[in-house]
């Protein structure tokens, strides 16, 4: 399985751990994100010049650290504070979306002039 869709398949089970209160497969799910974060920052950090490995890892790490608590709000039904934590994600998303577009432009311009 691919780093993304092994990513994806650890939020659902996440999920699934959270909502069935199973906190030693929430803790090893947890852990296993964060590794899953740090190979896809250095699968990043190879595919583009412009993108730093440890940029991509505090990214991913941050963006983990939102999404777990915006999960764990919203299983415990806080959904105030979940709705806080998904517009603070929503905002970390742009910051990653705008690092990989500036990547790939300057990857893009660097290609054209030489």
């Amino acid at each position: 399985m691919d780093l993304i869709s092994r990513h994806i398949s650890l939020l659902w089970e996440l999920i699934g751990y959270m909502i069935s209160n199973d906190n030693e497969n929430v803790s090893a799910t947890v852990t296993e994100l964060y590794q899953n974060g740090n190979d896809i920052s250095v699968f990043l950090g190879r595919l583009n010049p412009f993108w730093l490995q440890e940029n991509w890892r505090l990214l991913l790490t941050r963006y983990i650290s939102l999404t777990i608590q915006a999960a764990r709000d919203t299983v415990a039904k806080n959904y105030e504070r979940a709705i806080r934590i998904h517009d603070t994600l929503h905002r970390h998303a742009i910051v990653m979306g705008d690092y990989m577009a500036l990547g790939i432009i300057l990857d893009s311009y660097l290609m054209l002039t030489n």
